[in-house]
């Protein structure tokens, strides 16, 4: 008998970068996304928060991913609608039934938003805090 889902049919397709165990310069074991990427199709969501958002504040943007399957995990990376994220804590598996078996998992965006720009332009700060955004024409 097939399982067929929302589960199944997920409307988005992002890239995950697994994590990784690697060893860094000094000989120590560390955990870093993978260079290689996975296509995983997913439902993606958007989380509601309780930040309030002033003019000028940047805000912290997150979703919830949710797929049949996905190499999710604390180091792993994202990337999906253009921007690259970070996953949230562990991803949550729900192994109940077969029909029911998935994982999500809460991704945060890298870099922040400005909002409410006063000078009319929209800018993306990467995790350095360069502008990435162009001016709003």
């Amino acid at each position: 008998m097939a399982t067929v889902s929302l589960l199944d049919s997920g409307n988005e397709t992002i890239t995950v970068y697994p994590q990784q165990l690697t060893i860094d310069e000094r000989g120590n074991p560390v955990w870093k996304p993978s260079p290689v990427g996975v296509l995983v199709r997913c439902r993606v969501q958007p989380v509601d928060t309780d930040e309030e958002i002033a003019a000028g504040q940047a805000t912290a943007t997150t979703y919830r991913i949710i797929a049949r399957t996905a190499p999710l995990g604390p180091w792993a990376r994202v990337e999906w609608d253009g921007r690259t994220w970070d996953v949230v804590g562990e991803a949550r598996r729900y192994n109940s039934s077969r029909a029911t078996r998935h994982i999500d998992a809460l991704i945060r965006a890298r870099g922040v938003e400005q909002v409410g720009n006063e000078g009319g332009t929209a800018a993306r700060l990467n995790a350095t805090g360069r502008q990435e955004g162009k001016a709003n024409q």
